[in-house]
């Protein structure tokens, strides 16, 4: 089949690349206030969702209905996500830049390493799963960290995405710009659309404490031209 045929696979996956390069540009604009990166980056995976879905019409419009939507929730679970991230980080820069106590400090530095990846692994879901939520923040988080006990797989899949561009602009010479860049033009929205393949995959959204809660959210209900549920 020639790749200039309508309905060609690779067709079919480039517009889906385009959808989510349209969103990933929300998602940067939006995200521009810094406290608005939760409500921006749940709305995100809202597009991934839709478009893994086969619904990918109206990607802007989407977009915008869910970062809106239940707006000051998903602001506070950004902020909250903003501070702990914020504080281990702090926390280790502190540690790292001490010269006393080595021994001390390198433990010290650990400990707050450790802290950092539990927490990131235990609320990996919080955000993913925001857009249809009814429930308030401390059952998300609650939820979130009952959900990875059961999946897993596509919590860590989540964290490694998200902390790939945060390691290159650490660690890399000129890392900040190339993720200021590419994550926010494209690769931001791309991760976002390959851990909710993960997690449908792993039918982490068809897990009772995830379909109880989207059941009356009327962006769970399906389209015509939805993907079906797949075992």
């Amino acid at each position: 089949m020639s790749i200039f045929q309508q309905g060609n696979s690779f067709n079919e996956f480039m517009s889906h690349v385009g959808d989510m390069a349209l969103a990933n540009v929300a998602w940067t604009v939006c995200s521009l206030p810094v406290v608005t990166i939760g409500a921006s980056t749940q709305a995100l995976y809202e597009v991934a969702r839709a478009i893994d879905n086969g619904e990918d019409n109206h990607v802007l419009k989407r977009f915008w209905t869910a970062f809106t939507r239940r707006f000051g929730t998903n602001l506070a679970i950004g902020v909250i996500l903003l501070a702990f991230y914020a504080l281990i980080g702090f926390d280790m820069w502190y540690t790292s830049s001490q010269s006393a106590n080595g021994d001390m400090n390198a433990i010290n530095y650990g400990v707050c390493a450790a802290i950092g990846i539990i927490g990131a692994i235990c609320t990996a879901y919080v955000v993913p799963l925001a857009s249809r939520s009814s429930r308030p923040v401390s059952q998300q988080f609650r939820c979130s960290a009952a959900l990875v006990a059961a999946h897993p797989i596509p919590a860590l899949v989540v964290v490694a995405l998200a902390a790939i561009p945060v390691a290159i602009a650490v660690w890399v010479p000129g890392g900040l710009f190339f993720v200021g860049f590419f994550w926010g033009l494209l690769l931001t929205g791309c991760s976002s659309w390959l851990g909710v393949v993960v997690m449908r995959r792993q039918r982490v959204f068809d897990d009772p404490l995830v379909t109880a809660d989207e059941a009356h959210n009327p962006l769970s209900a399906p389209s015509p031209t939805s993907r079906p549920s797949t075992n």
